[in-house]
């Protein structure tokens, strides 16, 4: 009697427990038709929930448009016509507010519907700013604002949230190991920029570098040096490639390191510095060979977050035929609200691309490998479901 009542209860905790755990489902296609070649140049991706539409900026035409999300087409245009540099990314607040950040020049831009510049700004560091000083970092450096889909803009009442790429390791040349280390202990790659007042006001404190980075020389296999993202909280979390933990930041103060490994990431492996810069051969073999963190994204409609983990690959197979950085298997760990692991899922590396995914309220759209006709964008949308 004992041991059915010890049986039934079992039951009822094991299905207690499946029945609370979220899985990523591969769901449906969607194909959105385009009237330029949005994927001739790599594009930057922005869903806006208020109409249900894909924002796609595309660098050559120098333009965004729009397309909705249940029809496909497009349904409107944002010309950039009057931006004369270069944009790298964009942050869609409304209709009438749109920043953009150009990356080489260090100018934002705020421009409406219409494509008018309302407003912009431009920032160098004052002379007397306090840089940590080593002899290959210029006292008065410029910061380089810097975006990209796996650290796209973020916005935050009215702060805006943007890397830093001047504060990533020195030039090969220059460098030295011990100092490297000390670089990574005092400086920062990320940036809280206030737009509430007519001067920039930057926060250049946000997101240290990991206790692992200042031990040993590490390279980000997975392309980007970090990743982080934006909760309904205005909490930052890091994902840093090399670093099973995850960072919550409350702006400069660390509130929460978490431990969060992929069951497919085993150890790290050091990068020779010299060798990444000189040696192509070398170049491709580390990063195909090295396993690491990439992405992670925050999904606001149903409070969980995901984090991409690209896994240790075989850079040469023994017929000879080599594999390249995006042959490496990859999955999508799914983090619950207290960032406890709930999911992990292995994706079709010949299918989909870790590169572009976005965050819609039907679900998560992971962008497809070879399902791209001409100038079409496509998209594969993957549902939570319990």
């Amino acid at each position: 009697m004992h041991e059915k009542i010890f049986l039934f209860i079992t039951l009822i905790c094991i299905f207690s427990v499946s029945c609370t755990n979220n899985t990523l489902v591969e769901d449906k296609t969607l194909r959105f038709i385009t009237p330029v070649n949005e994927t001739g140049d790599h594009c930057y991706y922005q869903y806006n929930e208020n109409d249900d539409a894909l924002l796609v900026l595309s660098r050559d035409s120098h333009i965004i448009n729009a397309y909705s999300t249940s029809k496909k087409t497009l349904n409107y245009s944002i010309p950039l016509d009057s931006i004369k540099y270069r944009i790298s990314g964009f942050y869609f607040h409304n209709e009438d507010s749109v920043f953009l950040l150009s990356s080489y020049t260090n100018y934002i831009y705020l421009v409406n519907s219409s494509g008018n510049i309302i407003k912009q700004w431009s920032w160098k560091f004052p002379d007397d700013y306090d840089a940590f000083e080593i002899p290959f970092i210029n006292k008065n450096m410029t910061v380089e604002f810097r975006c990209s889909m796996r650290n796209p803009l973020l916005w935050y009442n009215n702060m805006l949230f943007t890397g830093n790429a001047s504060f990533y390791p020195p030039p090969y040349e220059l460098y030295d190991k011990k100092l490297g280390f000390a670089y990574m202990k005092n400086e920062f790659p990320h940036l809280i920029i206030d737009l509430s007042r007519n001067e920039l006001k930057i926060n250049n404190k946000t997101g240290k570098w990991p206790d692992i980075y200042q031990q040993f020389e590490c390279y980000a296999p997975s392309g980007d040096k970090y990743s982080r993202t934006i909760n309904n909280k205005g909490q930052l979390i890091f994902s840093y490639p090399v670093d099973h933990c995850i960072y919550i930041y409350n702006q400069n103060k660390l509130l929460q390191k978490v431990k969060c490994k992929s069951k497919y990431i085993d150890k790290f492996y050091p990068c020779n510095y010299f060798k990444f810069y000189n040696d192509n051969t070398y170049i491709r073999q580390y990063s195909v060979e090295s396993p690491g963190y990439a992405s992670i994204i925050y999904d606001k409609y149903r409070d969980v977050y995901y984090r991409v983990a690209c896994h240790r690959f075989i850079a040469k197979n023994k017929d000879g035929t080599v594999n390249s950085y995006n042959n490496k298997p990859w999955s999508v760990m799914v983090l619950g609200n207290k960032y406890e692991i709930i999911d992990e899922m292995l994706m079709n590396t010949d299918k989909f691309n870790y590169w572009d995914m976005i965050v819609t309220k039907e679900g998560l759209l992971i962008g497809n490998n070879n399902d791209q006709n001409g100038k079409d964008i496509s998209f594969t949308l993957f549902t939570l479901t319990k």
